[in-house]
């Protein structure tokens, strides 16, 4: 068996926050004025909603549906239903976003895009949440942990828009123990 190479462990080995980490993120985001709307936005749908950078940059003013309190994103294959203080983050955005006068549709408009149609860059959405000292993808890997040991890699598949089988690497090392109760 010394010449048959050893399978690599699959699994997910990113890192993601603490219950107490994420509570301080979101206590700063949701009710801290002095944090820039960006940073807020960014950090309440990324730790609340699982979403990637690539949806944040892509998001539309059209993908807001305020009256349903809903969020059209990325390929998702519904709305996102929105909670309070992720609709109050985005109203706060918007609001940034008209104080720009711009045209550009997208909701995350920075100096350099307001005179044009282009989304924010990638280097921006990956260092607006800098102040706060986290990233956007460990913010979305938190979630998505969560969401795969509460409910199910297709159920949370289902809701993200992914593929079940490329979330069962976020259960590795995690078997619940009350599920294996009397299967001795």
């Amino acid at each position: 068996t010394s010449d048959v190479p050893g399978i690599p462990r699959r699994g997910f080995s990113g890192q993601t926050l603490s219950l107490t980490e994420q509570r301080l993120g979101f206590r700063r985001w949701a009710s801290d004025p002095r944090v820039h709307p960006h940073e807020g936005l960014v950090g309440v749908l990324a730790l609340l909603h699982a979403t990637s950078s690539v949806e944040l940059r892509e998001l539309r003013v059209a993908d807001f549906d305020e009256v349903g309190c809903t969020l059209a994103v990325g390929h998702r294959p519904l709305p996102v239903p929105l909670d309070p203080v992720s609709v109050s983050m985005l109203q706060r955005c918007l609001h940034h976003r008209a104080s720009l006068g711009t045209s550009n549709p997208h909701v995350i408009v920075t100096t350099q895009t307001k005179t044009r149609s282009t989304p924010a860059s990638t280097a921006y959405l990956c260092h607006v949440l800098d102040p706060a000292g986290v990233s956007p993808k460990r913010l979305r890997a938190t979630r998505i942990v969560d969401l795969v040991m509460v409910l199910d890699p297709k159920v949370a598949g289902e809701a993200l828009g992914m593929k079940a089988e490329g979330l069962v690497d976020y259960l590795a090392d995690g078997v619940d123990a009350g599920r294996l109760a009397g299967t001795v």
